[in-house]
């Protein structure tokens, strides 16, 4: 595991996960105050939210799509399960497997275009914009087969190489 990416896989998309204690934190409020946000808007179904679609400065969007109540429980246990195999440490994984308990709201995130390491801008932009809302909403990052804490800290082990 790393601190912080300077640039995850090269794909045309690529996607991260959000687990967050406290979904009212996420809104307008929270979105104007975000370094390299150029606009955004809600995405709904006329009746509820569904998520924000997020245009960064760079030009790369980030489409955040809240996940289903109903299939909250089951992806969680699927998310635990992923850090029991993947936090060898016990405290650690006693920590991450509190934090992953708390989680209250799932955001998928489609990352568009892909990160790619050899642009120095749009990669940094979206990697920086996922690690700050991360932190304000004290949550949880997944990306990249990896773990992140609110404080940008990966909780997962180091693949040996």
């Amino acid at each position: 595991c790393f601190a912080r990416p300077r640039y995850l896989r090269s794909t045309m998309t690529s996607y991260a996960t959000l687990y967050n204690p406290v979904p009212s934190m996420l809104g307008s409020r929270l979105l104007d105050h975000l370094d390299h946000v150029r606009e955004y808007k809600e995405i709904s179904n006329g009746s509820s939210a569904m998520g924000f679609f997020v245009k960064l400065d760079s030009g790369s969007t980030i489409q955040m799509n809240y996940s289903s109540s109903a299939d909250l429980a089951s992806r969680l246990d699927g998310f635990m399960g992923f850090a029991r195999e993947s936090i060898s440490d016990k405290d650690r994984l006693i920590y991450a497997l509190s934090r992953i308990g708390d989680t209250r709201l799932m955001i998928g995130c489609v990352i568009e275009p892909g990160l790619d390491p050899e642009s120095e801008d749009n990669d940094q932009q979206a990697v920086d914009f996922l690690f700050e809302i991360n932190s304000h909403l004290s949550g949880l990052l997944f990306i990249n087969d990896a773990i992140f804490d609110y404080d940008a800290e990966c909780l997962t082990d180091e693949e040996s190489e």
